[in-house]
């Protein structure tokens, strides 16, 4: 009886992990959005990301290198470690984000929306910018 509880809760924890590095990543692909995903440590370098809906997905410490993300919603999204070099963010709307240690060189914000986001040790094009350091640890209670 013990290993018949051990091997549920096993396969019931693998269905967990399953979920957020397959299932979220197979929803993104099929329907174009992605609202609240956990997509962090993604790999989407030179990806064609572009109109994506991601309000409020965790993109800590994904890989968007050269992607076209033109016009994505990336509203209240964890952004922290995320690497946008060479990306295409003109028009994407990034209110209120958390771009804490993320790298923005290179990119094109042509129209980018950055109302309310967070700037701590952001690499930018415009050089490191750490305007928001004394407000990133009340950032949904977490800090980087």
């Amino acid at each position: 009886m013990k290993k018949l509880i051990l091997i549920f809760f096993l396969t019931f924890g693998l269905v967990f992990s399953i979920n957020a590095e397959v299932i979220h990543p197979m929803k993104l692909k099929a329907l174009g959005m992605c609202i609240g995903c956990d997509l962090s440590y993604a790999k989407y370098s030179g990806a064609d990301l572009s109109d994506v809906d991601l309000w409020g997905a965790n993109l800590k410490g994904a890989n968007l290198k050269g992607a076209n993300l033109t016009g994505v919603i990336l509203w209240k999204a964890d952004l922290r470690r995320t690497n946008f070099r060479d990306a295409n963010l003109s028009y994407a709307d990034l209110r209120a984000a958390n771009l804490s240690n993320t790298d923005l060189r290179g990119a094109n914000l042509t129209g980018t929306r950055f109302t309310a986001a967070l700037f701590c040790k952001t690499k930018t094009p415009w050089g490191v910018d750490n305007s928001d350091c004394d407000r990133v640890s009340m950032w949904r209670g977490v800090g980087d």
